[in-house]
């Protein structure tokens, strides 16, 4: 029964750990089709586990011209959207 739970928990994990990259690169594509926004503009991106948003998925993102201000996206029903909150700190942000 354990060997039965642990190979569940790993492919659950592996399918979690695929959605992520997949939203992650969906915001990318999003931010360069309809926000217009060159990979290079973008200091940092990664996906974190969220309360919202497809899977529970929410992707932040530091942009190179603003590098003290955290964006958060996610995928609603497969579409990518922006929070409107947006963290701002009183020095450059990190996503670690």
């Amino acid at each position: 029964m354990y060997l039965l739970q642990e190979a569940f928990f790993l492919y659950a994990k592996h399918v979690y750990d695929q959605q992520l990259d997949h939203i992650t690169q969906k915001t990318k594509e999003y931010l360069k089709k309809e926000k217009q926004v060159e990979p290079s503009d973008i200091k940092e991106i990664q996906g974190a586990g969220s309360k919202g948003g497809d899977y529970g998925i929410s992707v932040k993102v530091i942009f190179r011209n603003e590098p003290n201000k955290i964006y958060f996206y996610r995928s609603i029903d497969g579409e990518i959207t922006e929070d409107p909150v947006a963290e701002e700190y009183d020095k450059p942000a990190t996503l670690n």
